[in-house]
């Protein structure tokens, strides 16, 4: 395992990380889990879990960036990276308006220097 914080983990996401805080659904084959999604940029996030996901492994996602569920990112993500405090996951974005709406979303609340 590796700590989140490494320089390795920080190249394999690009964009501006922002907090965000909410519980969000894993989606596996054994089923479904909550967890708190701790930040997002628009490649990917990192989720808070006790549960181990092997790297590389594909996952399910959802959960809203607003409090009223009006704006809900629902996507694939491709494990990335392990560590003890969760996973690190990169998009497979499916549908071309999801990364537009967390790019949006994200702009809304880091604004560009």
């Amino acid at each position: 395992m590796t700590d989140e914080n490494s320089a390795g983990d920080r190249d394999k996401r690009w964009g501006a990380r922002v907090p965000l805080g909410v519980l969000g659904k894993i989606r596996v084959e054994q089923g479904e889990r909550l967890a708190k999604i701790r930040d997002i940029s628009i490649s990917g996030c990192f989720i808070e879990t006790s549960i181990p996901y092997p790297l590389g492994a594909t996952v399910g996602l959802s959960f809203a960036l607003d409090p009223d569920n009006q704006q809900t990112v629902t996507t694939d993500a491709k494990v990335t990276t392990c560590t003890e405090k969760g996973i690190g996951v990169r998009f497979i974005y499916s549908d071309a308006e999801m990364p537009l709406m967390v790019r949006r979303w994200i702009a809304s609340r880091h604004p560009a220097s």
